[in-house]
């Protein structure tokens, strides 16, 4: 399947992995890319059933710390961009594109944002929702505390609620763990 995925292009496939833990993360892998547009609820029945959710979630909040400071895999992104809104009648419904000018890396002073508006340009810092203050050297609470409520071993499932340990007898009082 994948070689007619790839068009008969088997240098693109890879190689499967032959050890458990690999063959494992590819599997993990191959699911996640697959159900990437499937909505969340199976992706996370995936990461609570191999056991995985919590640490792929503290996981991602770290990814957001790194992105908000501008660190690590993320050091080298563009902070601000020069835009024109522009009308597309070419559909049915007018929408409304953001064809992007350019893109900066690093401090724009106000005279160049003064420039590119009077051009009629629109200049955006694409980093500052992730700041408190105009300096942009405390990332606000929300990035750092994202997954906050997560528990390992506890919030993977949810508790069972009393009219359906009611509803079953072989399940009355009996509860998920850590509840």
């Amino acid at each position: 399947m994948r070689t007619r995925a790839f068009r008969g292009d088997e240098s693109k496939i890879g190689a499967t992995p032959t050890d458990k833990e690999g063959f494992f993360r590819a599997i993990v892998n191959e699911r996640k890319l697959e159900l990437c547009f499937e909505g969340g609820a199976l992706r996370r029945t995936d990461l609570v059933r191999w056991g995985l959710q919590y640490d792929v979630l503290k996981a991602e909040a770290a990814r957001m710390v790194r992105l908000g400071n501008a660190t690590d895999e993320y050091a080298d992104l563009n902070t601000y961009a020069a835009f024109k809104p522009e009308i597309m009648n070419q559909y049915e419904h007018p929408t409304i594109a953001i064809p992007v000018h350019k893109y900066f890396k690093g401090a724009l002073g106000t005279a160049d944002t003064a420039g590119y508006a009077a051009q009629g340009y629109k200049v955006v810092d694409l980093r500052k929702s992730f700041y408190s203050d105009e300096n942009k050297t405390t990332v606000i609470p929300w990035v750092g505390e994202f997954f906050i409520g997560v528990t390992k071993n506890k919030t993977e499932l949810l508790p069972l609620s009393n009219a359906m340990m009611n509803d079953n007898p072989m399940i009355r009082n009996q509860q998920h763990p850590g509840y």
